[in-house]
């Protein structure tokens, strides 16, 4: 299972060091996309056929645009002997990646952010009521 948060810094040719745990489980052949939320999403061979097959079983017109956005744009990338991915400029500029990033696994795909904006999501998710998503009822305190 893809999981872990690991800090990291990029290179000047785009070069980021990708965390042991993480490559165990994306195999060879990782394919890069972007992501939601101007982050990048990492997939394995299997895990991109299997994202790839949801996005062509919605209907024509959801299928074309998010085949655009996410298929069109991705790209295969290599993790070299010294472990690290190089990730392509347009990525790195739309996910506003300059220095600092950051890799999250989220079970299904590693996602890369820029350290500032996985700090914002990480502020957004802290003010979710994660309660009452895992079944939970609200409580008022």
């Amino acid at each position: 299972m893809l999981q872990g948060e690991f800090h990291h810094t990029v290179d000047s040719k785009g070069r980021c060091f990708f965390p042991a745990p993480l490559k165990e489980n994306i195999g060879e052949e990782p394919i890069i996309c972007y992501g939601y939320k101007n982050n990048l999403m990492v997939y394995s061979k299997e895990g991109w056929q299997e994202f790839v097959a949801m996005i062509k079983a919605k209907d024509f017109e959801e299928s074309y645009v998010l085949s655009h956005f996410f298929i069109a744009r991705s790209s295969k990338v290599t993790i070299d002997p010294q472990g690290r991915m190089v990730i392509p400029q347009t990525m790195r500029e739309f996910a506003g990646i300059t220095k600092d990033v950051v890799l999250v696994g989220t079970g299904e795909c590693v996602e890369v952010w820029s350290g500032s904006a996985w700090e914002e999501n990480m502020k957004e998710v802290m003010q979710a009521n994660i309660f009452a998503m895992m079944g939970g009822k609200k409580r008022n305190v």
